[in-house]
């Protein structure tokens, strides 16, 4: 935008050197707009890099829920299993039990039953 204190100065100019001054503000702006697309273009790749990545990462991040999930699943069959194994152990510790209490009763009745037999063959 020309301002009226510029047009003085151009008023001064002959035409070759007004010709000029346009020509030089004409590459000037030409080169400014170069400028701005090199800076457009870089700033595309840049974008496309970053889309790409993220891409990457959401491709990532869905593989490792996936994974997670499997995880979760294999974690919870095992604590399932876990639970089952300690439920029969401690069956197998009460019929245990069960037996050393049965095998005390039978001691206790073999040992009552020799001293009949002992107590039988005194009085014979």
């Amino acid at each position: 935008m020309l301002l009226p204190w510029d047009m003085d100065a151009y008023k001064r100019f002959s035409q070759n050197e007004l010709f000029l001054s346009l020509k030089r503000d004409l590459a000037m702006i030409t080169q400014q707009v170069f400028v701005a697309e090199k800076w457009y273009r870089n700033a595309r790749k840049l974008t496309d890099t970053e889309a790409l990545f993220c891409a990457e990462i959401e491709k990532m991040l869905e593989a490792i829920k996936q994974e997670q999930y499997e995880l979760t699943e294999k974690l919870k069959d095992a604590q399932l299993g876990h639970l089952s194994a300690e439920a029969g152990l401690k069956n197998a510790e009460k019929q245990a039990e069960d037996q050393r209490q049965k095998l005390h009763v039978i001691e206790i009745n073999l040992a009552t039953e020799k001293q009949v037999v002992l107590n039988l063959k005194a009085a014979l």
